[in-house]
């Protein structure tokens, strides 16, 4: 099942409280840190708008095909990673039309 979110940009104040829930709410999916923090969603602020948004989970997700070494693949119906074979080239960043995906290069890791 896809996740969804609904919000109304006219209420969201940019605070990123939401982030910070996402951790909290997925706490197997990573160890929580201060240091590393790698919510599955992230606000973005568009002049004098803001909303948290999250990965689409395309259907036929542009970011699986860019990737050169099969990191990313199409599960049921969620865009997986597998960090291990992630070289780091950057072509899912470029490929995701939502620039929902970013490199943690201090874990060595892709996250969505």
């Amino acid at each position: 099942m896809k996740s969804l979110i609904i919000v109304n940009p006219a209420d969201c104040i940019g605070c990123r409280t939401c982030e910070v829930a996402c951790v909290v709410a997925h706490p197997s999916e990573q160890e929580l840190n201060a240091d590393i923090f790698l919510p599955r969603l992230k606000v973005q602020r568009l002049d004098c708008i803001s909303a948290p948004v999250m990965c689409h989970q395309c259907e036929n997700a542009p970011c699986v095909g860019a990737c050169p070494v099969g990191a990313l693949t199409m599960g049921e119906q969620v865009v997986q990673t597998n960090s291990a074979r992630c070289i780091g080239c950057q072509s899912c960043v470029s490929a995701c039309p939502f620039g929902m995906i970013t490199i943690q290069s201090l874990l060595g890791d892709t996250r969505q």
